[in-house]
């Protein structure tokens, strides 16, 4: 593969214009000259100094041009290579038999596990037990969309729905730009931030396996916008649309009990028009069967809730004990939620202010914390990563390429890590205390 100079040189940052700098200016030629004429002993270890700097830039522009190219190589060749099919180990299948129920005109039965079972039997071909399948458990304020794509072409419907995930990716990625113009740079510099964003792989397994993390990240997206700009509505909205994810949403929410009212107010407003809005979809008898099934997901003994599989504080605990009670253990990863929980709040309280440090720390915990939570949720860690680039650039700790270049060190790596069992399951809790460490010394220091 062939790169040319400009494409490893990113116009990102200050330093590119060094080479432009020694062309037009005059001082800078007779410097050279001196030094190639070997006038001064100083002036050539000066320019022997400037010119291994341009070297050690140039070269990791082009390691982080490298990872970014192999990054866009290897999704490619995944998408190229899949063929969406229900017997695939995606998540889609069940977003797409909800659709499918809703369809029908039937959006009472879309949690109804024996409407659920007729649907898969029907895709797969052979016959089911009612736990031998995975039952659709999300909430139903996203499937009238879901139900525009469901056609009876799977493969169709699969991609519909994917370009669905990829406008709420869209939007997220707006809402990011308007952060980052808050933060006065320049348009190159946005959109190399937003491109490694775009890349981070957790989120492209989320797109990837139909599953809706995007919307919860749109979500913590708006919340964590509104708060650096003072817009208690917008971070009030943001945390209505993370209820997708309940533990999340309530984890980023309730310390706002105690600091800052009104976001909580707010999120309580949308929460509820949402609310209200499912109740008219599905119906009492649909909420009755929603909450069967959430109580059914808590218990992680269904058909492909494998917990062991989860990169939370619960799978980790399962996967060191592997004999360990499982009651036990789900009392404990509630007990450590209901302890983070506080803990947030009252820091909360005794904080003058909310800064990236607060929102670095909350949306990590409540990853880690949160008691069923699997890989493409993951995708919620790229908010801390993005808090903690800001943090060093206003501190002027790191320059806006160095923090582009960190955060696709995080994506590469977890990418590469599948590869290696061992390290996939542990790398996510390292990046998980790596970010909470940088935005306190960014923040501190």
């Amino acid at each position: 593969m062939s790169m040319n100079k400009d494409t490893n040189c990113h116009n990102f940052n200050n330093t590119m214009i060094i080479p432009i700098y020694y062309l037009f200016s005059v001082p800078c030629w007779c410097k050279i000259l001196l030094t190639n004429s070997g006038c001064h002993p100083l002036i050539r270890l000066k320019g022997k100094m400037e010119s291994n700097r341009i070297k050690t830039i140039k070269i990791k522009h082009l390691l982080m041009a490298a990872a970014i190219c192999i990054q866009l190589i290897w999704y490619g060749i995944i998408m190229w290579h899949f063929k969406p099919d229900p017997h695939q180990p995606t998540d889609f299948i069940i977003f797409y038999t909800a659709g499918r129920i809703a369809a029908t005109g039937r959006y009472d039965l879309i949690y109804d596990l024996e409407a659920q079972r007729a649907v898969h039997q029907e895709l797969l071909g052979v016959p089911l037990a009612v736990n031998q399948f995975l039952p659709f458990n999300h909430p139903p304020m996203f499937v009238p969309l879901i139900q525009l794509i469901a056609g009876g072409n799977y493969t169709t419907s699969y991609w519909g729905w994917v370009a669905i995930l990829a406008a709420f990716l869209v939007a997220a990625m707006i809402v990011f730009n308007r952060l980052l113009q808050a933060e006065k740079m320049e348009a190159g510099s946005r959109w190399l931030l937003i491109l490694v964003s775009v890349l981070f792989y957790p989120l492209f397994i989320s797109l990837f396996r139909g599953q809706d993390s995007v919307i919860v990240f749109l979500g913590v997206m708006l919340w964590m916008y509104g708060l650096l700009s003072n817009r208690d509505a917008l971070s009030g909205a943001g945390l209505a649309l993370a209820v997708l994810r309940p533990q999340v949403a309530l984890m980023l929410a309730i310390p706002f009990l105690v600091k800052r009212r009104k976001v909580w107010w707010w999120f309580c407003g949308f929460a509820s028009l949402l609310a209200i809005y499912s109740l008219f979809l599905v119906g009492w008898t649909g909420v009755r069967d929603f909450f069967f099934l959430i109580g059914v997901s808590a218990q992680g003994q269904w058909y492909g809730m494998e917990q062991r599989a989860m990169l939370n504080f619960t799978g980790l605990v399962m996967r060191l004990f592997p004999q360990g009670n499982l009651n036990i253990i789900h009392t404990v990863a509630w007990g450590l939620f209901c302890v983070g929980l506080a803990m947030l709040s009252i820091w909360w309280k005794r904080s003058p202010e909310i800064r990236l440090r607060q929102i670095v720390v909350a949306v990590t915990f409540s990853v880690f914390a949160a008691p069923h939570l699997f890989y493409h949720d993951l995708t919620l860690l790229l908010i801390p990563c993005l808090g903690v680039g800001l943090a060093a650039i206003r501190a002027n700790r790191l320059k806006i390429w160095e923090v582009a270049g960190l955060l696709t060190i995080v994506s590469f790596s977890l990418m590469v890590s599948v590869f290696w069992k061992p390290i996939y399951n542990i790398l996510p809790y390292l990046w998980m205390a790596v970010l909470v460490w940088a935005v306190w010394q960014y923040e501190t220091g």
